[in-house]
């Protein structure tokens, strides 16, 4: 027996379910069941609200700064991937790709590019992020392995070529890291928030539509084309010829650019066009193009008031939402980001990690200034206690001591009348207008 498969027989946890898997695939590929091209051209593409929506969470946590941290080395030196992903992205663009990706399809991918061999084995050099419609899963297909079931590389494919990246089906460690959303009905694959929006996406973009062909028609909707039958004068009906002559005409001529030109028909004897059209209360569709948007942004976490969106009464102003996006929506995207670049760049027995900086977030300046303050006035925290509440280093056993007023007694203890009556004397005296010289030699006299 190999060391690999001791270590595999010795360490791994069976699962009753996970060789059920390979019955769900039995080449071992797991197909994609959505549709990203059709999430990405009407959603992101098309609709200006899911565009907003997606691009303000990923530009949000793109914002903030990334530091890599030593349990005992706060003065560590930085990694160089954290500053510059690779030749053509910086780390930041790179969280926005990746977030931009995730919140859109539900699933991302991030690739690490570093040395194989030597000195440098192992380590990052570069990063890169994958169109998550080009990225397939592969699973173990064998039903008498241990593994069987278990995720064991992605395949990339694009122009008919192919990559894989092997991932250790125990480990779950490769040199490709799915970002994905939880999905109730996929074992493998994340859930869009694009999915559960899509019907309002559709709603959306068909009332946009549809009103921009009524405000090109002036507000009309088609001609009302009227044979009038009279058979004393011999017309009785179209023949087909003529119908499919007069349908052809009003379509090509007096739609979309024709609008509004004059209108002329053989034969007006027996036919009367006229026009007919909604009224101005008729052609107020913000009100509800509005509801929609509101259940848009809800889809996507994101409060109403950030896209420009009136009528909303939660928060009273844009700070309150802006502040609240970052509490309830970005720190979260952050925190995720956070767990899973540690847990993938770094071996569980190592001190490092890195951590999004959030100190300097305007949207989140409040919430910082009443820490602070709370750490300022605190009369029972050491000095630093009150550091480390505001995410500071200590300075070290100089700074374990908590410092009071120098008018605050301890209670009980009792003050020497000699010198309150000292301390009124010199009071007395100096409101008579004797110098500090003088009261020194009288009270000491």
């Amino acid at each position: 027996m190999g060391l690999k498969n001791w270590i595999a027989n010795r360490f791994s946890k069976e699962s009753l379910v996970q060789g059920l898997f390979v019955m769900e695939a039995p080449n071992g590929v797991v197909w994609r069941k959505r549709d990203y091209q059709n999430f990405a051209r009407e959603a992101y593409m098309k609709n200006t609200i899911a565009f907003r929506c997606i691009l303000e969470r990923a530009s949000a946590s793109a914002s903030v700064p990334w530091k890599q941290y030593d349990g005992e080395d706060p003065t560590l030196e930085q990694p160089k991937w954290l500053k510059r992903a690779n030749p053509n992205e910086s780390f930041n663009f790179l969280v926005m790709r990746l977030m931009a990706f995730y919140h859109l399809a539900g699933n991302s991918y991030l690739e690490r590019v570093g040395p194989v061999t030597g000195e440098n084995a192992g380590q990052i050099k570069e990063l890169y992020v994958h169109r998550p419609d080009r990225v397939e899963i592969l699973l173990d297909t064998k039903n008498q392995s241990q593994t069987a079931g278990a995720i064991i590389g992605y395949k990339y494919t694009l122009n008919g070529k192919h990559k894989i990246w092997d991932i250790d089906p125990i480990t779950m460690q490769g040199d490709l890291l799915q970002f994905k959303t939880f999905h109730p009905d996929d074992d493998f694959y994340g859930l869009a928030p694009t999915e559960p929006a899509g019907r309002e996406i559709d709603t959306h973009n068909e009332s946009t539509r549809m009103n921009k062909n009524l405000l090109q028609n002036q507000g009309r909707p088609s001609l009302v084309a009227s044979v009038i039958l009279d058979p004393d004068k011999g017309f009785t009906e179209l023949t087909d010829k003529q119908f499919t002559r007069m349908e052809r005409m009003l379509n090509e001529k007096y739609s979309g650019e024709g609008v509004g030109k004059s209108l002329i028909v053989e034969g007006t004897r027996g036919t009367k066009v006229e026009p007919y059209g909604f009224n101005p209360q008729e052609l107020d569709f913000l009100e509800g193009g509005r509801e929609i948007a509101r259940k848009i942004c809800t889809a996507y976490r994101v409060p109403p008031q950030l896209i420009g969106i009136p009528g909303e009464t939660k928060f009273s102003n844009y700070k309150e939402a802006r502040a609240s996006f970052w509490e309830d929506t970005v720190i979260g995207d952050l925190e995720y980001i956070q767990g899973e670049l540690n847990n993938w760049v770094y071996a569980e027995d190592s001190n490092l990690f890195i951590k999004p900086e959030l100190d300097n977030v305007p949207a989140l300046s409040h919430k910082r200034d009443k820490l602070w303050e709370r750490a300022e006035n605190s009369k029972f925290l050491t000095i630093n206690e009150k550091r480390e509440m505001v995410g500071k280093d200590n300075y070290g056993p100089e700074g374990d001591v908590i410092y009071v007023s120098a008018s605050e007694v301890p209670l009980g203890f009792e003050i020497d009348d000699e010198e309150e009556q000292e301390k009124a004397a010199r009071k007395e005296l100096e409101s008579k207008g004797f110098s500090e010289t003088e009261i020194e030699a009288i009270i000491n006299g």
